[in-house]
C-alpha cells in the first residue's frame, strides 16, 4: 500500500502510514484529493515541486490536475522506511511559510537545543546546501529556508 504525505509542497511516498503529523495531509487514493484540502492552487504547487515534473503555470481544470498529479505520484520511488528521517522532517518544517522555532524543532525530533542547531548548521546548510535564515518574531526566533 502506498501513502502520500503532503507537507506544504514536500511529498513523501510511504509504504505504511507514519505517526500522524498535524501539519501534513495523507492521501491513500485519488478520491482523497478533495477540494477543501487540495484547492487547484495547492495542486499546482505540489506538481511544480515534484522531482522531474515539468513546471506549469496552470491546469485546464481540477480533474486534469488530479489525474496528472496522481500518475506522477505513482511513479515516485517508495520510501520503505515508513517515515522521513529527522533531518528531512526538520527541512520540511523549515520550508513552511511560518518557519519553525527552535522549541518546535526540538519537540518534533526529541533532540536538545545543541543537537538541533548542529543539524541546522552541518546537515541543512553544509551538506544539503540550503540557506537557513533566522529572524526574531516577538519573543522567539524563527528559522526558515530562504526562497
Amino acid at each position: 500500500m502506498r501513502c502520500y504525505n503532503f507537507h506544504d509542497t514536500q511529498v513523501a511516498v510511504l509504504s505504511r502510514v507514519p505517526a500522524p503529523d498535524p501539519d501534513a495531509d495523507l492521501v491513500h487514493e485519488i478520491d482523497d484529493f478533495d477540494q477543501a484540502r487540495f484547492p487547484l492552487a495547492r495542486l499546482l504547487a505540489i506538481w511544480n515541486a515534484l522531482p522531474g515534473a515539468e513546471p506549469v503555470t496552470r491546469f485546464r481544470d481540477r480533474s486534469v490536475a488530479v489525474k496528472r498529479l496522481w500518475a506522477a505520484l505513482e511513479a515516485l520511488p517508495l520510501n520503505t522506511s515508513g517515515s522521513a528521517s529527522k533531518p528531512d522532517n526538520i527541512i520540511a518544517m523549515l520550508r513552511r511559510p511560518a518557519g519553525a522555532s527552535l522549541d518546535e524543532l526540538m519537540s518534533a525530533t526529541g533532540w536538545q537545543r545543541h543537537s538541533v542547531r548542529g543539524v541546522l548548521s552541518g546537515v541543512v546548510r553544509k551538506k544539503r546546501g540550503l540557506n537557513v535564515i533566522s529572524a526574531r518574531e516577538g519573543d522567539r526566533r524563527v528559522y526558515r529556508i530562504a526562497p
